[in-house]
């Protein structure tokens, strides 16, 4: 249990951090990535890749996250906020932020903002999910991740979620299905094994929800 509850505190740190990365995803994969890359860099879903004028401001805001220095970093979100109401990445980096305290719930509300400037971007539910699973509430994180998915098929991190929430909720099977997607989307050997191990090890013990297993079975198909 520690084992898999390390594992995914880590990756759901670097993930929240990705997202807010003004340098590109750090997901994207495999010989079609810069395609793929290319192919939406004119959609504001986009983290990332210079869509904003302010990319030096962003890039500052998320090394000072990375360093801990969480303060300065909400300081700098804050003042993007004034120059671009709009935009949902300021919301995106102060949810990162909160992340980092471990406040999920102020987290949430930011992830909410971030989703009410841009519904159409995937970035939104799959911090949203993120936040769920670090809170143990895996039929939520399930519904978020899902969501993510309808509105982009090909977020390796929207399938990790799923697969640590499936697997949490009983569901090896489903759990697998995503891992399998997970790994033609991110052919990362170190997360493929880590994400076999949150599968053996929460199979091994007992299903703490088991009214939950029903919930967002459209991710499963």
């Amino acid at each position: 249990m520690n084992r898999i509850r390390s594992v995914e505190i880590l990756f759901l740190a670097s993930a929240l951090l990705g997202v807010v990365c003004i340098i590109g995803l750090t997901w994207q994969g495999g010989t079609d990535g810069a395609r793929r890359e290319a192919e939406r860099s004119k959609d504001l879903s986009v983290v990332g890749r210079g869509v904003s004028a302010y990319g030096e401001k962003y890039r500052l805001a998320s090394d000072l996250l990375k360093r801990g220095n969480v303060s300065q970093a909400e300081d700098v979100y804050e003042k993007l906020i004034e120059k671009e109401p709009g935009s949902p990445y300021p919301y995106l980096g102060l949810a990162a932020c909160r992340g980092k305290l471990d406040d999920h719930a102020g987290a949430l509300q930011f992830y909410d903002k971030a989703f009410e400037a841009n519904p159409k971007s995937p970035y939104a539910p799959i911090g949203m999910g993120s936040c769920y699973i670090s809170m143990s509430e895996y039929s939520k994180a399930v519904e978020k991740y899902t969501a993510a998915l309808e509105l982009d098929a090909e977020m390796p991190q929207a399938h990790w979620g799923l697969t640590v929430a499936w697997a949490h909720l009983g569901e090896k099977a489903r759990a697998r299905r995503h891992l399998a997607r997970f790994k033609k989307l991110s052919p990362d050997s170190r997360h493929i094994r880590e994400l076999e191990t949150v599968i053996e090890e929460a199979g091994a013990r007992p299903v703490t929800r088991p009214g939950a297993a029903g919930a967002g079975q459209g991710a499963g198909n």
